[in-house]
């Protein structure tokens, strides 16, 4: 899978073979958000960008406690934005506008101190 495109691994001793970044936007990729992704616990960027996401943006994705960006904008992902999210420490770059989320910003991410939250406020 490291030789895929779109999938960056880990070069060097830890994260050899881990994959570290997926950069998929804009390859008209259709479907859900596998929960699934929770396990690729040394991922640090997740890039899906203008595609043709939907369903929720699974709670799993918080498992990724290594993720710094987060690039989610222009899908049709709804539901409301996952609490858990807040668990991701080192995010720092986030941008979910042009979906259809529901409700409020969560209230934990008043933890997340490295974070921008530009892409969560715009619509």
């Amino acid at each position: 899978m490291c030789q895929w495109r779109g999938v960056v691994c880990g070069l060097r001793e830890h994260p050899r073979g881990h994959v570290l970044m997926l950069e998929l936007a804009g390859l008209n990729l259709l479907g859900t958000i596998t929960p699934a992704l929770g396990n690729l616990t040394y991922l640090r960027r997740l890039h899906l960008s203008q595609n043709h996401f939907h369903g929720i943006l699974p709670p799993e994705l918080g498992n990724l406690h290594d993720l710094q960006t987060l690039l989610l904008d222009f899908n049709s992902i709804e539901g409301q934005i996952p609490p858990s999210l807040s668990n991701c420490s080192h995010l720092v770059d986030i941008s979910l506008d042009g979906n259809k989320f529901q409700g409020a910003i969560p209230n934990e991410f008043i933890s997340l101190t490295n974070h921008t939250l530009p892409g969560l406020i715009r619509k």
